[in-house]
């Protein structure tokens, strides 16, 4: 399979590459690529210097602030993105519940939430995962009553990713409890500030604050916060989730961060010899590399419509992104060699994150190589990659289902 661009992509990548050089400031490059979990102020930082370029909804349409990229040109961006080191935006508003909006909300509700999406003026968070309801997430049990032109909204939302930086949260709620439970299900849009909202933080064994349970007691939700219709909340939820499993793959990410493994595996000396000496070392590289190679093909089908089903591709890239991303990570960790099992916590352990801080130290001990800070503690998020989004088990069984009928 053959990935040849068209001298217009050629000339337009080339263009991509340049900016990012000109325009990425390296102080959040260099926090990108250490393994920490970036601050609200970089993630805004980059996010305003993308769009003013008008590129920071590279799936958006033209007419809501996209630059009208096609597949191809997307997956060209992220690729120099990768390449240069970049780092993320907010995935939650960006990628996710802003596509729900411009193709299932009402005008007001694009003209209200995209351009502050874009200008990092609102972030979002995600409130779909309860307590008894992970995996098989149609028995959720958060209830939304109407009441007048509100919804009262009751209920425990958790693993709820940035809900510590978010302004709003999109959740699934159960406005009719008498149907089955795909259809029951409605899409909101909660204000975090409102009364009856309660953040509860949950630390990882990371030792980083990204995660928390969010707690809706008797929370007012304006009516007009419901995107789409009523009880039509499921669908728009797999219309989103099958955005967050493609996100995960990362094909571009992952070859970039394989090149720093072997660089960092070069630099590591044991008396006259690097770990890149090392036969066993350099084929886990080379097959990672291979299933790299797969994975793009996997993407470039999907992007071309080249996919008898779109649903099982999907699955197959977010269970093979999520397993390789762990393996770079694990590669990177062994390349570090003495200090791989050292970890560097971003903070200091000895208190408490505060809920508005993501504080963050960059500079590494003398110690160590300024690049060893963080790369054991993404290894540790990681191991989440393959359960969050859906778990590699439910994407196994999508594909059993949509391709085999069983």
């Amino acid at each position: 399979m053959k990935f040849t661009l068209s001298p217009e992509n050629a000339a337009l990548k080339a263009e991509m590459r340049q900016w990012i050089a000109d325009n990425l400031p390296a102080s959040l490059r260099d926090r990108a690529t250490s393994g920490f979990h970036p601050p609200k102020e970089d993630l805004r930082e980059w996010m305003r210097i993308l769009a003013r370029r008008g590129w920071i909804g590279r799936n958006w349409p033209k007419e809501y602030g996209g630059p009208g990229w096609d597949t191809t040109q997307v997956d060209m961006f992220v690729e120099e993105l990768g390449r240069a080191g970049a780092p993320g935006v907010s995935n939650l508003g960006v990628f996710m519940v802003a596509p729900v909006i411009f193709t299932f909300g009402t005008e007001a509700q694009k003209a209200k939430y995209l351009e502050p999406i874009a200008n990092g003026d609102i972030f979002f968070c995600q409130g779909f995962s309860e307590p008894n309801a992970g995996s098989d997430l149609a028995s959720l049990t958060t209830t939304a009553v109407r009441d007048g032109d509100h919804y009262v909204v009751n209920g425990v939302k958790t693993w709820t990713s940035e809900g510590h930086f978010a302004d709003k949260m999109f959740t699934l709620v159960r406005t009719d409890p008498d149907v089955r439970k795909q259809a029951g299900i409605s899409f909101l849009l909660i204000d975090m500030n409102a009364p009856g909202v309660e953040l509860k933080p949950i630390h990882m064994y990371d030792h980083q604050y990204t995660v928390n349970e969010v707690h809706l007691r008797d929370v007012r939700v304006p009516a007009d916060e419901l995107i789409g219709e009523e009880n039509k909340g499921w669908d728009y939820a797999k219309f989103l989730l099958s955005r967050e499993r493609g996100m995960v793959a990362q094909s571009w990410l992952i070859r970039h961060e394989v090149e720093r493994a072997k660089a960092f595996a070069r630099d590591q000396r044991d008396g006259d010899a690097t770990l890149w000496d090392d036969d066993a070392y350099r084929r886990k590289v080379a097959r990672l590399e291979i299933q790299l190679k797969s994975l793009r093909w996997q993407m470039q089908r999907l992007l071309t419509d080249a996919t008898p089903s779109v649903a099982a591709s999907t699955a197959a890239i977010k269970v093979q992104g999520g397993e390789a991303q762990q393996e770079v990570s694990a590669l990177i960790v062994e390349a570090l060699g003495q200090y791989g099992p050292v970890y560097f916590p971003n903070h200091d352990a000895t208190t408490e994150h505060d809920l508005d801080q993501s504080p963050y130290r960059d500079e590494a001990p003398e110690f160590a190589p300024d690049y060893a800070p963080g790369k054991l503690g993404h290894l540790m998020f990681r191991r989440a990659i393959t359960i969050f989004g859906g778990s590699s088990e439910v994407q196994h069984g999508i594909i059993a289902k949509t391709v085999w009928g069983y």
